[in-house]
């Protein structure tokens, strides 16, 4: 056999093309060479009908390498065990990966491939439609400036049981996966920290019609520009697509130069803990899912939750249901314990309980900032949205203008949570949530979804 480093295969049918690439040929010329193996990456044997070798970039002939050369049997690979397999995904984007061991910085090719410059995303400027299998192993000690580990997830591209340990550096639009996603992201769980100006979110940038499943993101999300952004612990903008049985726990904020240029004046800022701005107008979910960071943003509309869910979302194509949020939530104004501004798309079954802290002075009594949502006229379901009335210990709610959508538990100085939320008295008094078949009571604790593992839920509180 003759080892053949194949770094570009693009693979139709029984056809396979190869360029830009750099191998010994020495015994090629060999007229009993028809009968070599053509050993790409030592995976298994693939025979073809029609090998083609492009003239563009190579170090050797094609024309005269390959001559008389019909049938040839060639073995590739879409194994990866190192960052220069990583690294040549980016080289056939519609092709099927699976990840078959962890990477760090311990691992072959860190130093060429992501030191210095970090890593570039992969599909930069187009978009990855393959399938990438993490198979329960994790790309740790990834540094990036640019977008997330792909680019673009396009319309027919997955990537699943893949786990993430990210910093990341951006201008705009980045999540640890990916910028922009319109594929499936399925038990995909990002760590780290990501800074950049807009379009945020711990794990996608900007969800374009993806579907996320069974998914979450540990990431501390900082917006950096004084001008405004979007930004959430999961996804910075929702546009059409499902967020299903997800969570983020990490916190969203702003930098100290934010927020002194947010002085004087409303900046227009859009944070949440799940979903900075869900803005849908195809049909769009988020359904059993969660948030417990906290959200502190010198911005207009912040929630819990969700920042904004905008007026022109129809009840049908913006649905939120089955979902919580814990993390504390402080802004400038317009905030809401589940979500900021809500005028459009439509809620129920959810609950709130954090606080709401210092940061810029927020008074929780004002009508546009309140423990369930702040304000607007999106369709809700008001008595199956409910707020832990205790957990706001830094002002006294007026429960007329906090709750005008929404039911209040526990009483005023009461420590949270509140005993109306926990136990069986939560399925007393949260009576419209189905705890048959969705949730389930904890004792001395708020409800969990029985869609995500109990003691995960836990252990992100």
């Amino acid at each position: 056999d003759t080892l053949v480093d194949i770094q570009q295969t693009d693979m139709s049918g029984a056809d396979v093309t190869i360029a830009d690439n750099d191998f010994d040929v020495t015994g090629l010329d060999d007229e009993d060479a028809a009968d070599v193996d053509y050993i790409v990456d030592n995976s298994e044997e693939v025979g073809i009908d029609d090998f083609t070798a492009e003239n563009s970039d190579n170090t050797y002939d094609p024309d005269e390498v390959f001559e008389d050369r019909d049938d040839v049997d060639v073995i590739t690979t879409n194994e990866i065990a190192n960052w220069n397999h990583l690294d040549n995904v980016r080289h056939a984007e519609n092709t099927e990966y699976v990840l078959v061991d962890d990477l760090d910085a311990g691992t072959d090719g860190y130093s060429d491939i992501v030191d210095g410059d970090g890593f570039d995303p992969i599909a930069e400027g187009d978009e990855f439609t393959g399938t990438f299998d993490g198979n329960g192993n994790a790309i740790r000690d990834l540094e990036m400036d640019l977008a997330g580990l792909f680019w673009e997830i396009g319309n027919g591209g997955e990537v699943k049981d893949l786990h993430l340990d990210v910093e990341l550096g951006v201008g705009n639009t980045a999540g640890a996966l990916t910028s922009v996603h319109n594929g499936l992201a399925s038990n995909v769980h990002a760590e780290g920290t990501i800074e950049g100006e807009e379009f945020l979110g711990g794990l996608v940038g900007f969800n374009d019609g993806g579907t996320i499943e069974d998914s979450s993101a540990s990431v501390d999300v900082t917006i950096t520009d004084t001008d405004g952004g979007n930004a959430g612990g999961l996804v910075g903008w929702h546009g059409d697509g499902d967020i299903l049985q997800s969570y983020a726990t990490g916190d969203v904020t702003d930098t100290q130069e934010v927020r002194d240029n947010a002085e004087g004046g409303d900046q227009p800022f859009t944070a949440g803990g799940l979903v900075g701005r869900f803005d849908a107008d195809d049909g769009s979910l988020i359904q059993e899912s969660f948030a417990t960071g906290d959200v502190a943003i010198a911005g207009q509309q912040v929630g819990g939750l969700i920042g904004e869910l905008p007026g022109n979302v129809d009840a049908d194509e913006g649905v939120v249901e089955d979902a919580y949020a814990l993390g504390d939530v402080s802004g400038n104004t317009i905030v809401g314990g589940l979500i900021g501004q809500r005028d459009g798309g439509s809620t129920e079954n959810a609950f709130s309980a954090g606080t709401f802290d210092e940061h810029i002075e927020v008074d929780v009594s004002d009508p546009d900032n309140g423990p369930t949502t702040a304000k607007g006229t999106g369709d809700i379901n008001q008595d199956s949205v409910y707020a832990d009335l205790p957990s706001f210990a830094d002002g006294t709610p007026d429960v007329d203008a906090d709750f005008p959508d929404g039911t209040p538990l526990g009483d005023e100085g009461d420590d949270p949570p509140a005993d109306e939320m926990t136990g069986d008295d939560a399925e007393t008094n949260m009576d419209e949530l189905d705890f048959t078949d969705m949730w389930d009571t904890v004792d001395d604790d708020y409800p969990v979804l029985q869609a995500i593992d109990e003691q995960e839920q836990l252990d992100a509180r």
